[in-house]
């Protein structure tokens, strides 16, 4: 494994989270995650974060079920008109985590690319239930 991947695998066990599937959702979203792991290497290795991108903007925009839903867009600096965009949907399998979880993953996204990432912040479950109709 890459080392700064084993290094937040290290970190994120040493924080002693107890496995998510023996867990309730909101036990189991009370625990450290993986963006815990990241700031404490960071923190380790006395880096600053997060990392910083050309822009960063919230936009609410209706959804199916005549809510709102908030999508994150990055946008590497000096973004260019007709740059890639790439849908960044977090990790949680839609149950744990938010947008802010993979917040960092987002930002090296963006940077390294070039490219303009979007990232919704899903409604979770079992708070909200699929449905293909509202």
């Amino acid at each position: 494994m890459d080392p700064q991947a084993q290094a937040i695998v290290n970190a994120h066990s040493e924080l002693g989270p107890q496995p998510f599937e023996v867990l309730e959702p909101a036990q189991a979203r009370r625990q450290p995650g993986p963006d815990d792991a990241v700031k404490r290497v960071m923190a380790d290795r006395g880096l600053d974060g997060p990392e910083p991108v050309g822009s960063v903007e919230d936009l609410t925009i209706p959804d199916a079920a005549d809510g709102a839903q908030t999508l994150r867009v990055y946008k590497p600096e000096g973004v260019q008109t007709g740059a890639p965009i790439i849908v960044w949907v977090h990790g949680g399998g839609w149950v744990l985590f938010d947008i802010n979880t993979y917040d960092a993953s987002c930002r090296g996204l963006s940077n390294k690319t070039g490219a303009i990432v979007v990232s919704p912040d899903y409604r979770r479950a079992p708070e909200a239930v699929f449905s293909r109709f509202p």
